[in-house]
């Protein structure tokens, strides 16, 4: 059982530091994505992508990283 204390100075860790480390980095991904598609939005390459996500999805799914 937490007391008030930890569950305070866990709430401020997530939301005051991890929560905009987070945004940041989602919002360079995205700028990333754009900038891909905006020069190389062959098919391709979108092919190329979404095999490596599906890839990535079944190879943390199998090595049970991700909860199931």
């Amino acid at each position: 059982m937490q007391n008030a204390f930890e569950t305070l100075f866990e709430d401020w860790l997530y939301a005051g530091v991890l929560l905009p480390i987070a945004n940041w980095l989602w919002n360079r991904l995205l700028d990333l994505i754009e900038l891909i598609m905006m020069n190389y939005a062959t098919p391709d390459y979108v092919g190329l992508a979404l095999g490596l996500a599906v890839a990535l999805v079944l190879i943390v799914r199998v090595r049970g990283v991700a909860p199931r």
